[in-house]
């Protein structure tokens, strides 16, 4: 399903800046999409090089099927929370419109990809064709760290422990500011390789409803509103619409 790329120090190869990223963490019912595990939360992150967020989503999925003790003890979603959430199929058409002509980040590529492939071929999408880059793989072959899971990175390029894990949205961001912070701040000037993205990918329906998981709000750097802002998904303004302002006016 993938084609991997890798950020290495490979002077032949493109500059990251050229590209789009589209940063992506799934939560799941289970380890093993063989087994009839599913997606039961999805976050993704359109993004550039540097950082700038250009869109995101985030909502949870319901499998439609349980939630092992397992999982559930790992990220905390329940049955009862996924219940009336949208399904994957319902959500596909959003994530294949924010993957398209962007490189697809995840921080363990290999767990994403068995999961998307098994998702798309549920919906008769199995040959969904994508480029990869998996900052798991990437940190490991360029940075000297005592550990590499997502946390220890976050802590080890900020001095402070990520507020969360095993939250789609969390992650999926702190995914992104690792990322855009290996790629500004390596010491060798790091190339992409080999150099192509994600083609033009089929098209679904846009995604009518999300649902969000409910985040606890604490004290933090941010206040009261601010604070709560700051958990919410991400999405560019849109131009205003006079004419349909007008129409709602008259009524």
């Amino acid at each position: 399903m993938f084609e991997t790329m890798r950020l290495t120090r490979n002077q032949a190869g493109l500059e990251p800046t050229m590209f789009e990223y589209l940063v992506i963490d799934l939560e799941t019912t289970g380890l093993e999409p063989g087994r009839g595990h599913r997606v039961c939360e999805v976050a993704a992150i359109r993004m550039r090089a540097d950082g700038t967020v250009l869109e995101e989503m985030s909502t949870l999925v319901n499998p439609q099927r349980r939630i092992s003790a397992e999982a559930a003890g790992t990220h905390g979603i329940s049955d009862a929370m996924v219940a009336s959430a949208p399904a994957f199929g319902d959500i596909a058409g959003t994530l294949l419109r924010m993957m398209s002509g962007a490189v697809i980040v995840s921080h363990h590529l290999p767990f994403e990809e068995k999961f998307l492939l098994a998702e798309f071929k549920l919906l008769g999408l199995p040959d969904v064709s994508l480029t990869g880059l998996c900052t798991l793989s990437t940190f490991r072959s360029q940075t000297d760290m005592i550990g590499y899971q997502l946390s220890g990175i976050v802590k080890s390029l900020t001095d402070a422990w990520p507020r969360s894990e095993h939250q789609a949205l969390a992650d999926a961001r702190n995914t992104g500011r690792v990322l855009a912070t290996l790629i500004s701040g390596a010491p060798a000037r790091l190339t992409l390789t080999p150099a192509r993205v994600t083609d033009r990918l089929p098209q679904r329906p846009e995604a009518a409803r999300y649902s969000p998981r409910m985040q606890v709000v604490r004290s933090g750097p941010f206040a009261w509103v601010d604070n709560l802002g700051h958990f919410l998904p991400h999405t560019p303004p849109t131009a205003a619409r006079p004419l349909a302002w007008e129409a709602y006016s008259d009524r």
